[in-house]
């Protein structure tokens, strides 16, 4: 199994939740062959993750893009089923031994109202952890096309990058890979599934996303996330909590 990672470090003192993956890579992947692709950055923080790298037998080369963008490259040139991890994740035990039929599988979230982007976000598998299987992608995608009289009058939207929409008045925000989740849809992962893991959220953005959060709920993620970079034992079974969040945050 192959597994593909993008490594961003937008700010230096970032770094931590770029770096984090690679502490328990091989505890969720033991034996995938694994690449990171390094965006720009510092040259500390680029030698940090190639040390990383080096120290799990991962590959890795530079790339300048965007996650989305980068997303749609590997599913051009990709033909075998794949991983793609953030790094901002923890693993507590291995993922490899499951099996999946969906051209799409990954943490399934529900539409809820996102301080974040002002919108409605709607459902998807998320992008932190995410199978594809690349030609079963491809097959849906043209079974979903078939239903769609395409002219130049109606065109394709991409269904891969993060986008907003109106709907009766108000935004409604597909975020990465959404789109492609409501037209071909996918495989959730079960509650043994992501008890193997945590996705730390925003992770590598916290600087964007927690001046947009209520002070109540920035002091909670702040004091939360602190606590489990100190002792990562405390983000077993976290994906609850995250869960129990979207619910507190209905549309």
């Amino acid at each position: 199994m192959n597994v593909f990672i993008l490594a961003t470090v937008c700010k230096p003192e970032l770094l931590e939740y770029t770096t984090l993956v690679f502490k328990t890579l091989r505890v969720g992947f033991p034996t995938a062959k694994v690449h990171v692709s390094l965006n720009p950055m510092g040259c500390e923080s680029e030698c940090a993750i190639r040390r990383c790298c080096d120290v799990v037998g991962a590959t890795h080369s530079g790339v300048h893009t965007i996650h989305h963008e980068w997303i749609v490259d590997l599913l051009n040139i990709q033909h075998e089923p794949f991983y793609i991890l953030d790094t901002d994740l923890i693993f507590y035990r291995s993922f490899e031994q499951f099996q999946f039929t969906d051209p799409l599988a990954g943490w399934r979230i529900p539409e809820f109202s996102d301080y974040f982007s002002g919108c409605i976000t709607r459902a998807r598998l998320h992008t932190s952890l995410l199978y594809f299987n690349p030609e079963k992608v491809r097959a849906a995608f043209c079974q979903y096309k078939d239903q769609v009289n395409w002219t130049k009058f109606v065109t394709e939207p991409n269904l891969i990058n993060p986008t907003a929409i109106p709907y009766k008045g108000r935004p409604y925000f597909y975020d990465c890979c959404s789109m492609l989740y409501h037209a071909i849809g996918g495989q959730a992962f079960t509650d043994a599934q992501k008890d193997c893991y945590l996705h730390m959220n925003f992770g590598t953005i916290p600087d964007l996303v927690l001046p947009r959060l209520p002070a109540a709920e920035v002091a909670e993620q702040t004091k939360t996330r602190a606590a489990i970079l100190r002792d990562p034992e405390l983000g077993r079974g976290q994906w609850r909590n995250q869960e129990a969040y979207y619910r507190e945050h209905p549309v």
